[in-house]
């Protein structure tokens, strides 16, 4: 007997450890591997996450940028993020913050494509409130405060 539990004990170590988180090794659907490889032949460091229960998202990068692709389950690009500096937002953007908010900071940017066309997200902090804003390219603005998870009280 303890024969045999030295033999099968490696084994369930094994299956046990394939059993944990394989975030990291998380692969969509065929199709949609495919998809995102005619979309961005040159990606890098792809790794792939379910968004939700109709969307595949990649995480990836191209000469050194951060992107993020959206897929559907048929293989359908959704959108694309792009992860910028502050310096590189169009005036049009930095105009429009600095016409809602006064005193405050940019602490993430990105440009948005969609079918619909380009607009940016921006994650402003302002005296210990943070917002969510996203500008199209035709000016249409919205804001959303974002609760902080971190507090103290």
């Amino acid at each position: 007997m303890k024969t045999l539990a030295i033999k099968i004990l490696p084994v369930a170590m094994i299956a046990l450890s394939s059993c944990g988180n394989d975030s990291e090794n998380v692969q969509a659907p065929e199709i949609v591997q495919k998809a995102f490889n005619l979309k961005f032949k040159h990606a890098e460091s792809v790794k792939w996450e379910k968004e939700n229960d109709s969307e595949w998202e990649a995480e990836f990068t191209i000469n050194k940028d951060e992107f993020s692709a959206n897929f559907d389950l048929q293989g359908n690009w959704k959108e694309t993020e792009r992860s910028i500096n502050e310096g590189e937002l169009p005036s049009f953007v930095v105009d429009e913050i600095d016409e809602n908010f006064s005193d405050y900071e940019i602490e993430e940017a990105e440009v948005v494509e969609t079918a619909n066309g380009i607009s940016y997200e921006c994650l402003v902090e302002m005296r210990e409130h943070k917002y969510e804003v996203k500008i199209a390219e035709n000016g249409a603005f919205s804001k959303q405060e974002i609760e902080d998870s971190d507090d103290e009280d």
